[in-house]
């Protein structure tokens, strides 16, 4: 996986309950953990996969090492993608609407 990589969610049917994301895929009911649930919510089409280590790294990094820290990241959103929650573009894929020239 890319860390340069933007991942985007597909998945519009969901919601969450104290903390924890329930996805709703139409076949099945998924239930994230509350790690998986921290790294959905931090998915928001713009910012890249190291963008969201960088953003856990500030947030919990003092109890946590980098390392676990971008392992679970890249594992949790390819978790997200094999199960086709999320996709992954790349940095300069026209986004459709927000783009000047």
């Amino acid at each position: 996986m890319n860390i340069n990589e933007i991942p985007e969610v597909t998945t519009l049917n969901w919601k969450e309950e104290e903390g924890i994301v329930i996805i709703n895929t139409g076949i099945d009911k998924i239930i994230l953990n509350k790690t998986a649930s921290i790294i959905w919510n931090m998915i928001n089409g713009i910012d890249t996969i190291e963008e969201i280590i960088d953003e856990l790294k500030k947030q919990y990094g003092e109890d946590n090492s980098e390392e676990y820290l971008e392992e679970i990241t890249i594992q949790a959103i390819q978790e997200f993608v094999d199960n086709k929650m999320v996709i992954l573009k790349s940095t300069n894929e026209f986004d459709g609407w927000l783009q000047y020239e």
